[in-house]
């Protein structure tokens, strides 16, 4: 156990060194095309090919910085600090901010009425954004988006849906395993960081299929 903890502590000291070393200069390349950009501006303007490949090396630096996020939030393993707090109004306050792509539509139903569970905001806020980046993934030429809440037994329940076609029977058993993923650029932690999160709460992540899409349901305890 000792030996599986300290491996567990080394991991996420790496991780996190890792992250910085490389952050660095990814800060540095972004400053340094908004030099480039604001030069070029001022000596009459970007020439459209250098533009379109300083547009490219954005979109790689912005990439390369959601990967160390997904590896740094893997790794480690931040105090939960739970709170007794309304279910809804927690899943209603991040999809209020949320930004969703124009081509694709939104259905909220809120029915876990005043139902309270143990909760830390932001490790569920962290959980929701991983959910709903994935089904926004899922649907590039557009879809719906369903999130509601219920209440099952003692647990509530968070449950949001996609229309973006699915998993392939073979595939859904593994999404939430680390490093497990059907995209061409991806790492494969999202879903794992949100098992990781629901474990802390004392909860449990569902995955279920249908024809249109891909559902994951959030189970938490209920606190009367």
């Amino acid at each position: 156990m000792t030996e599986s903890l300290t491996e567990k502590s080394m991991l996420a000291r790496m991780a996190s060194l890792l992250a910085h070393e490389i952050r660095n200069p990814l800060a540095i390349m972004n400053n340094s095309i908004y030099f480039v950009k604001t030069k070029m501006t001022a000596l009459g303007g970007l020439d459209p090919k250098v533009e379109k490949h300083l547009g490219i090396i954005e979109q790689e630096i912005a990439h390369a910085q959601e990967i160390l996020n997904e590896v740094s939030a893997y790794t480690r393993e931040p105090e939960t600090v739970p709170a007794i707090l309304k279910l809804d109004s927690c899943a209603e306050e991040f999809i209020t901010v949320c930004k969703l792509p124009e081509n694709i539509k939104s259905s909220v139903k809120w029915g876990a009425g005043g139902i309270s569970a143990s909760i830390d905001r932001p490790q569920l806020q962290l959980a929701l954004m991983h959910i709903v980046t994935n089904a926004v993934q899922s649907m590039p030429a557009g879809g719906k988006l369903s999130v509601c809440s219920s209440v099952s037994g003692n647990e509530a329940v968070i449950e949001i849906s996609d229309t973006g076609g699915g998993a392939k029977p073979e595939d859904l058993s593994k999404l939430a395993e680390p490093f497990y993923t059907t995209k061409a650029r991806a790492l494969g932690l999202g879903l794992s960081i949100v098992v990781k999160i629901m474990e802390r709460h004392g909860g449990k992540l569902k995955l279920t299929n249908s024809e249109k899409g891909l559902t994951v349901k959030l189970f938490f305890p209920v606190k009367k």
